[in-house]
């Protein structure tokens, strides 16, 4: 196989990944339109703390994926990127914990 059909390949795979992934999502979202508010509040605030709680590992992840960056300052922006996603959605419902 010559290195323009792998190149093909991927790209066609790729694609084929990126279809199913959005139809996931596309299915998801028709599941959460059936939700009311609480629900989804609910949902919101454990995909925050999931986010604080596995923020290194994500960083880690980010590092393998990309190839770029060092995992420590990737964690400390994750870290406060998704604090002020988890802080200001705890402000405006005034749910805590």
């Amino acid at each position: 196989m010559a290195v323009g059909e792998r190149v093909i390949d991927k790209k066609i795979e790729a694609v084929k990944m990126i279809d199913k992934l959005v139809a996931n999502a596309q299915k998801a979202l028709e599941q959460f339109r059936d939700y009311d508010q609480e629900t989804i509040n609910h949902i919101v605030k454990e995909m925050a703390l999931a986010g604080l709680n596995q923020h290194m590992a994500l960083a880690k992840l980010a590092v393998e994926e990309t190839k770029r960056g060092v995992a420590s300052r990737n964690c400390l922006s994750d870290f406060d990127n998704t604090y002020c996603f988890a802080r200001s959605y705890f402000f405006h419902c005034r749910d805590p914990f």
